[in-house]
């Protein structure tokens, strides 16, 4: 098979010549609107203190939960103070239904689906900032990362790992996805999207172990995962040895519920902040070109 992915140190070095010409928009939070399939779908755009528009910079598009908007996942992750520090884009699109649901059932060839707006997104995004195509990532909460998951189950090159929390999701139409390198955390005591997995206000959805499960032999990894505990409450899964450098992380909290580990309202008691473990995991992760 042939690998996808790098995991080179030149993982951070930007890739391409300069963007040109220079037309670098406002930096900090903007709110945008795209028309999408007739209909206008609003997002946050942040951009790192001093952004130049030539130096091509890597993305994290960030899907919020259920009835939850771009402002409130944004602030919760604290993902624009880690943008600031690394030097990177943060995209954060809006649901467009009333209830700011995602539909994570439909695929890229539907084209009224939320995966089709999140390629589109991402080519609006690509062609007003200075994006590094092959650092661009995947991130989201509950509704939103199973919405991210789905993108995974794409056959695109346009995410190179995806990073999700408190929902998991595989769907036979994931088989024929490349390898995919997925980051995932969840809380053992979870009531919304239960771990052992349930019918939930989303949809059924499946447990993470049998998710994650799934995902590892997709991704052609070594058996059993390695697990090692991270915190008094916090353990770590490892499947290692996958295809294309596809590498499957996931964290488990005892204890924790419905949240983003780390977040805003609680940066110590989960015992290990998401956003920052993302980063370095998206961080070692970069399209081949």
């Amino acid at each position: 098979m042939t690998p996808l992915v790098s995991c080179s140190p030149e993982s951070a070095t930007p890739s391409g010549p300069a963007c040109s010409p220079a037309n670098p928009p406002e930096d900090g939070t903007t709110r945008h609107r795209i028309e999408f399939q007739g209909k206008d779908r609003n997002y946050l755009q942040h951009l790192p203190p001093g952004y130049d528009g030539r130096t091509r910079l890597p993305v994290i598009m960030l899907f919020h939960g259920l009835g939850d908007n771009a402002d409130g996942i944004l602030a919760w992750t604290q993902m624009d103070e880690l943008a600031d520090t690394e030097d990177a884009i943060v995209v954060v699109p809006e649901g467009g239904r009333t209830d700011l649901a995602w539909d994570f059932s439909a695929g890229a060839d539907d084209p009224d689906s939320d995966v089709a707006f999140a390629h589109e997104l991402l080519e609006r995004v690509k062609d007003t900032t200075c994006v590094d195509e092959r650092r661009v990532y995947a991130a989201g909460f509950s509704n939103g990362s199973t919405l991210t998951m789905a993108l995974a189950c794409e056959d695109s090159r346009d995410f190179a790992a995806f990073g999700a929390v408190a929902g998991p999701y595989y769907d036979p139409r994931c088989d024929s996805a490349p390898p995919r390198p997925i980051i995932y955390f969840h809380g053992a005591n979870d009531l919304i999207i239960p771990y052992a997995g349930a019918k939930t206000i989303i949809g059924d959805l499946p447990g993470v172990a049998e998710t994650l499960t799934y995902w590892a032999a997709h991704n052609e990894c070594d058996t059993p995962a390695r697990t090692s505990r991270v915190t008094a409450d916090v353990k770590v899964s490892r499947w290692t040895g996958c295809a294309a450098n596809s590498d499957v992380s996931a964290y488990l909290v005892a204890g924790g519920d419905h949240t983003w580990p780390g977040g805003f309202d609680r940066p110590d008691s989960d015992g290990i902040r998401a956003t920052e473990l993302m980063w370095e995991f998206f961080s070692e992760h970069t399209l081949l070109p």
